[in-house]
């Protein structure tokens, strides 16, 4: 049945784009070597009108569609499978596609680039306006000796020093470090929004998996993925986020949380090892995989615990913590290449990308070994100099790029989110065609989405869309009744007015094909569309009539012009002369004894 219809409709729109293009140039010359003088430039009307036909019947050829009422939803489909369009084009003919194709082929490596952007930013504004300073320097020279027991020549720091004093005593605002501030702040807002939205709406997405058909597979990989997800958002969150955000805003505001800096130095090197952790553990099959690498052992509870905060624990914290980040995301870089469902698709490779990062943030930060620091109206991260002491400039590089680690990481994750959520939205759905949604390109509207009770809501969104077309429709309509009516009665008072006879006739010729023109596009296109469009807001299942509306769709370009070729006299005697012409030649082909002149007298 399917594969009928299809036939049907290939060749339906085969006939329908050659017969439209012979037609259409047949009456463009026409127009051009046949109109009476009368017509003036509403021959170049018609002209523009046969043009927009065979574009018309180019692109329905090329596109092919589908255009179909479904439930609570009217929408054109357009099948990649047989095309040689890519996806981008394909979206530019017909309007939407399935937006996992976003991170589809060179796109992917559009996404990737995002966070490497975010990082450098924050690298560039803390070069801008969180260097090393004299006066910065020696605020911190006493700090540091009796917090770290550190000479403040023999390091290099990025940080903010917001409230300065004077030689008079007074006290300065640093507006260069703010407006720095500012800057990473905006920088952290931007991702961390974009996470709530789509962690958001993921998780909705997800309850509705099951009302859409979804497999009980697919559904369990999805919520997998999604907790492994939101599980590897709170890690940067605790380990990162919250802290350096705390310790960044805490001099601002002259709150003195200097205490608190060696704990947010030792989160900061940990995050890289405790990263890759959840999504081996939530994702089924990354976990059993796992598993079977180790010997099964009795579960033992391990304590471990900070006693001093001097340098060789420091050191001791970000050793161990570079190698279980160096070994777990290797293992786990493999477990995504060897062991991913197929129904991961290209996600795969974003946790690829992810896990590199946190390979390169561990090899910066055994590199760094950063003392990440509160004190007094400043925050800053220091490294100390040792072999870089003559390149202080390469030292401060590091450090820079250690901070821009930390915008790749959280911009990261809500690329990671946004992804997610076109991979629910995008989710398999075979439809009466048999085309999986995934090889479609569409445009359309879904008026009722369930919500989580699975209790169907009005979409206001696509509600206005439809109210736009309709406003767009219903102007472009009222405005043929009217003029078309105002025509009529025109045309009616010419010989009133003393017009010729000639005149008369050609205006009523070109009246009547213009009323004909204008019932092809209403018959064809208006009412069967406008029906497909309103009937799913009123909850109507017209479905099966879905395969006329496709057809009819197919056929406008080819019927259209033939009115306007047919009614008007002169037209119509053009076409008659060029069959005759066309059909002499075929005769003095075969032999005929007709000549060219003797066919224009017969004429």
């Amino acid at each position: 049945m399917v594969s009928t219809f299809s036939v049907i409709k290939s060749s339906m729109q085969f006939l329908t784009v050659t017969f439209s293009l012979i037609m259409n140039c047949v009456l463009i010359y026409l127009v051009i070597t046949k109109s009476s003088k009368k017509m003036g430039n509403y021959r170049h009307l018609m002209c523009y009108f046969s043009v927009f036909s065979i574009v018309y019947a180019i692109l329905d050829w090329i596109v092919q569609p589908y255009i179909h009422s479904h439930g609570a939803s009217f929408s054109m489909i357009m099948d990649l499978r047989e095309s040689a369009l890519s996806p981008d084009v394909a979206f530019f003919f017909v309007g939407k596609e399935g937006r996992l194709r976003y991170f589809a082929g060179k796109r992917l490596l559009l996404w990737f680039s995002i966070p490497i952007l975010g990082g450098l930013s924050w690298v560039y504004l803390c070069w801008l306006s969180m260097y090393p300073e004299p006066e910065f320097t020696v605020y911190l020279r006493n700090c540091i000796k009796s917090s770290y027991d550190l000479d403040a020549d023999n390091i290099t720091y990025t940080g903010s020093y917001f409230y300065r004093i004077d030689k008079n005593g007074n006290v300065n605002w640093s507006i260069e470090n703010t407006l720095g501030a500012v800057g990473l702040n905006v920088l952290m807002i931007i991702p961390f929004t974009t996470i709530l939205i789509f962690g958001y709406k993921s998780y909705r997405k997800i309850n509705k998996l099951m009302l859409q058909g979804e497999s009980n597979y697919t559904k369990r990989l999805q919520m997998q993925l999604y907790k492994a997800l939101v599980a590897q958002t709170i890690i940067p969150m605790v380990f990162l986020f919250f802290p350096i955000g705390i310790l960044f805003s805490a001099p601002l505001f002259h709150l003195n949380i200097e205490k608190g800096s060696v704990i947010v130095t030792f989160f900061y090197s940990l995050y890289p090892a405790v990263d890759p952790i959840p999504i081996i553990m939530f994702v089924d099959d990354f976990r059993i995989a796992f598993f079977a690498f180790c010997t099964p052992r009795p579960p033992k509870n391990q304590v471990a615990s900070v006693i001093s905060v001097d340098a060789t624990v420091d050191y001791t914290i970000q050793l161990i913590s570079f190698i279980v980040s160096l070994v777990s995301n290797v293992l786990l870089i493999y477990l995504i290449l060897m062991k991913s469902p197929k129904k991961m698709g290209t996600y795969k490779y974003l946790l690829v990308y992810f896990c590199s990062f946190s390979i390169l943030y561990s090899v910066l930060d055994i590199i760094v070994e950063p003392y990440i620091h509160s004190h007094g109206s400043s925050m800053f991260m220091m490294m100390k100099l040792n072999h870089l002491k003559h390149n202080p400039k390469v030292a401060f590089m590091f450090v820079t790029l250690l901070c821009g680690c930390f915008a790749v990481s959280i911009t990261t994750i809500s690329i990671q989110f946004v992804f997610r959520y076109f991979a629910m939205e995008s989710e398999t759905v075979h439809t009466n065609y048999g085309v999986d949604v995934t090889e479609i390109t569409y445009c359309g509207g879904l008026y009722y989405l369930p919500d989580e009770n699975g209790v169907p809501q009005l979409d206001y969104k696509q509600l206005w869309g439809f109210l736009s077309f309709s406003v767009t429709m219903g102007t472009t309509f009222w405005t043929l009744i009217i003029f078309a009516v105002k025509s009529y009665k025109l045309v009616r008072e010419l010989p009133k007015h003393g017009e010729s006879e000639y005149t008369y006739k050609l205006q009523s010729q070109l009246f009547k094909a213009l009323v004909v023109q204008a019932s092809i596009p209403i018959i064809f296109l208006f009412i069967p569309i406008g029906v497909l469009f309103t009937a799913p807001l009123l909850n109507f299942n017209i479905e099966p009539a879905s395969f006329l509306v496709t057809i009819f769709y197919s056929m406008y370009p080819a019927v259209d012009p033939l009115p306007i070729m047919l009614i008007v006299a002169d037209y119509r005697e053009g076409l008659y002369e060029l069959c005759r012409n066309f059909a002499g030649k075929r005769r003095n082909n075969v032999g005929s004894s007709y000549t060219d002149q003797q066919a224009t007298s017969i004429s």
